[in-house]
């Protein structure tokens, strides 16, 4: 079928908000019942939405309203391992490119907008998937620029089982 400026606006698109070293296998998009037409995936470090106006949400926001989204799915991995990063050796590595304890500081004042210190907005919860899916999933459920028509549904996958645990009941809407 050839997409037509009329096709386009009446097929929908699946979004996926996943890790950027996991890509979304064959058994995912059977358990969905998708094809992979039919599917627009974004990549992400830990799937972590940091701020309900950060790059990711612009992205997704533009998917909605140019592909035609009307789901999102965030998923990540059950056997994924959170990445650990060094904080001193992170602030090491930042005071060797430049970046001074003066301009830390200062985003550390601004809490605010970051709503935590630095250095957790930088790696965000190192502990926990769920949590990141929860947090995610609820940014984009309650932006406001974001319809009420869009189902985000937050996904466990095991890789090496290949199954999928949806996260509805557990991480409702808030």
């Amino acid at each position: 079928m050839e997409l037509t400026k009329e096709t386009q606006a009446t097929t929908t698109k699946k979004l996926f908000i996943t890790c950027l070293d996991h890509d979304i296998k064959p058994f995912i998009l059977d358990e969905l019942n998708i094809r992979s037409t039919e599917m627009i995936v974004l990549k992400s470090y830990d799937n972590v939405i940091s701020h309900p106006f950060d790059s990711i949400i612009r992205n997704i926001i533009i998917s909605i309203y140019e592909n035609n989204v009307d789901e999102i799915y965030i998923i990540g991995e059950q056997e994924a391992k959170r990445r650990t990063l060094d904080r001193e050796l992170i602030m090491r590595k930042m005071n060797d490119d430049g970046i001074t304890k003066n301009a830390i500081k200062t985003l550390e004042y601004l809490k605010d907008p970051i709503g935590e210190d630095m250095y957790q907005w930088l790696v965000g919860d190192e502990n926990c998937i769920e949590s990141a899916i929860k947090k995610s999933k609820a940014t984009i459920s309650n932006h406001p620029l974001i319809p009420n028509r869009i189902s985000v549904r937050g996904l466990l996958v095991n890789n090496e089982k290949e199954t999928v645990t949806y996260l509805e009941d557990q991480f409702a809407n808030q």
